[in-house]
């Protein structure tokens, strides 16, 4: 009897108390290599349709916010600039595969990436991959925090090179986007495709502050779909354009 009264009184302080997990945000500034986007350049890009993704993408802020189970990756930028802008962004993002809202839940083991498709928006299902980092003995300064360096190879996702920076102070798997796993919040990453037409870029911390936010899943929201399902969807938006 006295045990059920421990336990009772533990299980309520534990909620009255506010039994929630600490969040924090990091936000991150992009930068795009411009030499590796001179392959797509004049005198490829005729319309500069490329030109115009690249003065998009490159300076986008996108924001990591955290807790021990769960994060979101996002285009800060989205409320403040205007709808061509963000789809340029997006643009760029594919090249990565990755979109400019992405969920991670370590409970599920799952992230949903957030597609934009009008009426037919939905969250796409994919398997949290296990990125099989090797973590080097170099480390640097990055401000008031010591950085780890460790890299890995994507070859499944156009033969992605990252190379990572990460902090051991914060203790935190996710990193920006899909990129994560290291034993700290990741602060300084590049991704390159290392190919003769590949592109490369960028994400530096910016600032990293505690927040009083909940982190949730739209789940109420926007129809999960697996990737056959997501090809469906596009497929019949494009089935859907007619010509003029």
């Amino acid at each position: 009897m006295k045990k059920l009264i421990v336990l009772t009184l533990i299980l309520t302080l534990k909620f009255s108390l506010g039994y929630t997990q600490q969040v924090y945000e990091a936000v991150y500034t992009m930068k795009v290599d411009e030499q590796r986007m001179s392959y797509y350049l004049e005198p490829n890009d005729p319309n500069r349709f490329i030109k115009a993704i690249y003065n998009a993408a490159n300076g986008a802020q996108f924001s990591l916010i955290f807790s021990n189970d769960k994060a979101v990756f996002q285009l800060t930028e989205k409320l403040h600039i205007d709808d061509m802008k963000a789809k340029l962004i997006s643009g760029f993002l594919v090249f990565f595969h990755l979109s400019e809202t992405i969920y991670s839940d370590l409970d599920t083991h799952k992230l949903y990436q957030f597609q934009e498709a009008g009426s037919a928006s939905h969250l796409l299902k994919i398997p949290l991959e296990n990125i099989n980092w090797n973590i080097t003995s170099e480390s640097k300064t990055y401000g008031k925090y010591r950085l780890y360096k460790a890299t890995a190879k994507l070859k499944n996702k156009s033969n992605l090179h990252l190379t990572a920076w990460f902090c051991k102070e914060v203790p935190t798997n996710f990193g920006p986007g899909l990129y994560a796993g290291l034993p700290g919040l990741i602060m300084d990453l590049t991704v390159d495709q290392q190919e003769i037409s590949g592109l490369k870029f960028t994400l530096n911390l910016e600032t990293l502050t505690k927040e009083n936010k909940t982190i949730s899943i739209p789940f109420d929201k926007y129809k999960v779909c697996t990737q056959k399902e997501s090809d469906a969807i596009y497929e019949k938006l494009v089935g859907n354009i007619k010509p003029n």
